[in-house]
């Protein structure tokens, strides 16, 4: 009796799990066939002098992360706003009553539906590398990218920064779009089109009549001529105060640049500053800065750190550049710093897209 229980159960296994592939097919492949709507239709950009496309095609196990950045219900987000305003000026009533996550969640989140009909979509596609954000706006994926090109019916190429050679992309090489469903509720699927703004930093002395003030001298013979904190200090004519109880800064760096303490310590002693690291969130590598490879991390770990130090400074590293996810990382924080600085930036080749802009804000 106990055999027949259990070969019963087996059967009702093997049978459920039969009639979910076939409703996973089933789902995908009615995708396949319903009308789609072109994603970001003002973008017709898809390469960028400062990346080259690599002729060979993605390797098969190569992984695409990618946001889909849910849509607001645009009376709600015009109430949001009011009352953002409201609560942001002085001598209204509700001055400075700051909502809470759960507040700004049940006033300004996509519904529940809209989330399920995404994340039916990415599970019709056998995928389930997912997590949807605290806010409910961004579903975040990961799957392969012949899976990637399937579902937004487009292809995918590698490109290589041509400023940094170590750091490779899969982007789209032409337009991507969603089944019509789907875009009804998708304002845009992001990390998968733009290309980051890496920058080749480098120090550049002023003109000799702008460059003669003691302050420019003020950080040793070796800097000698350059921009030092104490110009800085000299022009913008701002004081440490030594710090206000409660406050707190970050930088964020991406892809590689990390910071080491050796280089901070040799900008201390050269500068006369007292910055350090209190916080370090995504880790850090300083072997790769000790081959000279964290020039833009330096320079905004060791410049913010001379501005506001000795206010508490997090550095936040993430592998991979995207505002959508740094910023849903931050408000996910349960005690996120109050000052956020970030100096990267996208290829304006392809700032054309108002859905990016929107989501973004």
């Amino acid at each position: 009796m106990i055999g027949g229980r259990f070969l019963t159960v087996l059967l009702a296994l093997a049978v459920f799990s039969s009639v979910s592939a076939t409703s996973a097919v089933d789902n995908q492949y009615q995708y396949r066939i319903d009308s789609r709507v072109r994603m970001e239709a003002k973008v017709n950009k898809f390469s960028s002098k400062q990346w080259l496309q690599q002729t060979h095609p993605p390797a098969d196990d190569a992984v695409v992360t990618a946001i889909f950045a849910l849509k607001r219900d645009p009376v709600k987000a015009n109430l949001f706003e009011k009352t953002l305003l409201s609560l942001a000026t002085p001598h209204t009533p509700s001055y400075g009553k700051w909502l809470n996550k759960e507040q700004v969640i049940a006033a300004f989140a996509p519904s529940d539906d809209a989330v399920k009909t995404v994340t039916d979509f990415i599970k019709a596609y056998g995928v389930t590398d997912y997590t949807v954000s605290e806010f409910k706006d961004m579903v975040k994926v990961r799957m392969p990218v012949h899976i990637a090109e399937d579902m937004l019916q487009t292809k995918f190429a590698t490109f290589r920064s041509v400023v940094a050679s170590d750091i490779h992309l899969l982007r789209i090489t032409q337009p991507y779009s969603l089944p019509e469903t789907i875009a009804n509720v998708v304002n845009l699927v992001d990390d998968i089109l733009r290309f980051p703004s890496i920058s080749n930093t480098r120090l550049i002395r002023p003109g000799s009549e702008n460059g003669q003030d003691p302050e420019f001298n003020s950080c040793g013979s070796r800097c000698s001529g350059y921009t030092t904190p104490d110009v800085l200090k000299s022009r913008y004519g701002y004081k440490p105060t030594g710090g206000v109880p409660g406050n707190s800064v970050s930088v964020t760096e991406f892809q590689l640049q990390y910071y080491d303490q050796k280089d901070l310590d040799n900008f201390n002693s050269a500068c006369g500053t007292d910055l350090d690291v209190d916080v370090t969130i995504g880790g850090n590598v300083e072997e790769i800065c000790e081959i000279g490879g964290c020039v833009e991390a330096l320079l905004d770990i060791e410049y913010i750190g001379a501005v506001t130090a000795p206010i508490p400074l997090t550095v936040i590293y993430q592998s991979e550049y995207s505002l959508l996810d740094w910023v849903n990382s931050v408000i996910e924080m349960e005690n996120p710093p109050l000052v956020h600085s970030v100096s990267y930036g996208n290829d304006e080749v392809q700032q054309t897209s108002s859905e990016y802009m929107e989501s973004c804000d």
